[in-house]
């Protein structure tokens, strides 16, 4: 890998790393009775993203952050993928397409295959967990899948 894209490869995960991390910190300190161990947790895990950085270990930032960022993923936590964004720049889906994929089954009103009933599933799922449902896109959901 040339020199220049490896260094910029550590500084993105570096800043994604550092900006989860502040992410977590927030997130759990504010709900949580243990705020100073979720905040010690964190900070040994920005110690450890920054000497990965120093030391120019790529692939291991790469796996702490796919560590640190999946229960954000199995959530489907747009707020989450928001922030990152808009923390740091970087133009990125954590899920991997998942809403686009979802929004294209829906537009087609019809499920083509076993991967397409899996996200439709799964989408169902994080519709019936908000917070504020949306009965209408709930319903449209279930009856694509036949429930």
């Amino acid at each position: 890998m040339d020199r220049a894209i490896k260094y910029n490869e550590l500084a993105k995960f570096r800043d994604l790393l550092i900006a989860t991390i502040n992410f977590s910190i927030d997130s759990f300190s504010s709900t949580s009775s243990k705020k100073n161990s979720f905040t010690k947790h964190f900070e040994t895990i920005r110690e450890q993203t920054i000497d990965l950085y120093e030391k120019g270990n790529l692939e291991e930032l790469k796996a702490l952050f796919t560590d640190q960022t999946e229960m954000y993923k199995e959530d489907l936590d747009r707020d989450f993928n928001t922030y990152l964004i808009e923390v740091t720049g970087y133009d990125m889906d954590l899920f991997d397409g998942f809403f686009t994929r979802v929004e294209k089954v829906m537009k087609a009103e019809k499920i083509a295959n076993s991967d397409e009933r899996d996200d439709l599933n799964r989408y169902l799922e994080y519709l019936e967990d908000a917070e504020v449902q949306n009965e209408e896109e709930i319903q449209k959901v279930k009856s694509l899948l036949d429930i």
